[in-house]
């Protein structure tokens, strides 16, 4: 069953539905067509203010790719880092915990956090499962819109 997510940003918006477009039978697209999605637009102009996870079999998940808008938020969060060494709690809400419902639910989820300064759009989040064929979650793409993260393009 797959469950409703709200999703405020016209620019998530867009790459979700690119993303529901590559679905297979498993209610989430396969894993080969990662490089496809992630390399198309709109979800190309994303590439910044992304983060994507490889989940290995029975490993501690490990990031592959911080957008180097995000790098300049998530200070310890880098390419190639393990999920067992992001120790900061802004990381732990904003990359882990997402992940791993990802992983459990296989489903894509969207999630807003308030921002701090009165009157100015918090940060929304979009979290996208890609699976290898049959029930197990291999990547995560969580892509994120804010304010103070400009995108390359905007999105038709």
């Amino acid at each position: 069953m797959m469950q409703w997510i709200d999703i405020v940003s016209p620019r998530l918006r867009s790459v979700h539905q690119e993303w529901i477009k590559r679905r297979s039978a498993s209610l989430m697209p396969d894993l080969r067509i990662y490089n496809d999605f992630a390399s198309q637009p709109p979800a190309h102009l994303a590439h910044d203010v992304a983060v994507t996870a490889l989940v290995p079999a029975a490993e501690m998940p490990i990031v592959r790719h911080v957008g180097q808008k995000l790098a300049s938020m998530l200070s310890s969060c880098r390419n190639g880092i393990s999920f067992a060494d992001l120790v900061t709690p802004t990381e732990q809400t904003a990359i882990v915990m997402p992940v791993q419902r990802a992983c459990r639910t296989r489903q894509p989820e969207c999630r807003r956090m308030a921002s701090r300064t009165p009157g100015e759009k918090g940060i929304e989040m979009l979290v996208l499962p890609f699976g290898d064929g049959g029930v197990h979650v291999r990547v995560v793409h969580v892509i994120f819109d804010h304010p103070t993260l400009p995108w390359r393009g905007q999105l038709s």
